[in-house]
């Protein structure tokens, strides 16, 4: 029989750069105030706080929220640095040039010029990752995950997620092969085995996503000389265990899966509300 190796059991948090961004802070009522009140995610003292606390509370990585390097593609990055990018509201008005101060209302639909950057809720997803850079750098910082937020990313809202459609392989193989560039080999990346590690969101609503994220994986592992430890988004509602596809998650050498949002506020029949 063969021995099965020890894997220490790791305790991880989500965690979000985008609080202090427009009117995030008074978008949700809560019955309680932050200790460090309504802070700014990009502020450099609230970050190490954070680390602080966590490490304290014996958390071992953060998976923090990520879209990319702020483009869709290599050519939409070009554009970009032209300064051509803006973002307008459904209506066709504009409402803020790249980088400003605040931030896309929470109950508008936005479509973003040049570049079309997605918009990782209430921050851009090049805020997001010059943020995410920012936490790496933290001297005894809680090492970090990257959250890749694939169904943002592409602009897909509720339904399955189709990785070869369109441009989509181009997006992903690009941001990809940024982080393979740019995060996954930092020192304070979060790495099992040596191995980074990728979380993937809603990887159960994914299909005809095996040819483009593994040539996308197996180029990243050219690059760093090593696989990715790929965790995936499975667990939920639904589909039913039985009802996902497995042997696809294999070929792409999924290493471990879980659940993002086991809490969900939008199903309390499944949550044994009023029992």
């Amino acid at each position: 029989m063969t021995a099965i190796p020890h894997i220490p059991i790791l305790l991880g948090a989500y965690y979000y750069t985008w609080y202090g961004i427009g009117e995030q802070w008074s978008l949700f009522p809560r019955p309680w105030q932050p200790t460090l009140g309504e802070y700014k995610s990009a502020d450099r003292a609230v970050m190490e706080q954070h680390h602080k606390w966590a490490k304290l509370a014996g958390i071992d990585f953060f998976s923090v929220s990520w879209g990319g390097d702020g483009t869709r593609s290599a050519v939409n990055k070009h554009i970009a640095a032209s300064g051509s990018c803006i973002i307008i509201d459904s209506a066709g008005n504009h409402i803020r040039p790249h980088c400003d101060e605040g931030g896309p209302k929470h109950d508008h639909v936005y479509r973003f010029e040049g570049w079309r950057e997605p918009s990782m809720w209430w921050e851009p997803s090049g805020d997001v990752d010059t943020l995410i850079q920012a936490h790496l750098a933290i001297p005894d910082g809680v090492p970090m995950a990257l959250h890749y937020e694939v169904r943002d990313v592409l602009g897909v809202g509720e339904g399955f997620v189709d990785l070869s459609a369109g441009s989509n392989p181009a997006i992903l193989m690009h941001h990809l092969l940024y982080a393979a560039s740019n995060i996954f080999s930092h020192p304070s990346y979060f790495k099992i085995g040596g191995r980074p590690v990728l979380f993937l969101y809603t990887l159960r609503d994914f299909v005809n996503f095996v040819a483009p994220l593994k040539a996308a994986l197996d180029a990243v592992e050219r690059v760093i000389g090593t696989p990715l430890f790929l965790v995936g988004d499975v667990v939920w509602w639904s589909p039913a265990a039985d009802a996902l596809p497995w042997d696809d998650y294999r070929r792409i050498g999924l290493s471990a899966i879980t659940g993002y949002n086991l809490f969900d506020w939008g199903q309390p029949d499944k949550m044994g509300a009023g029992l």
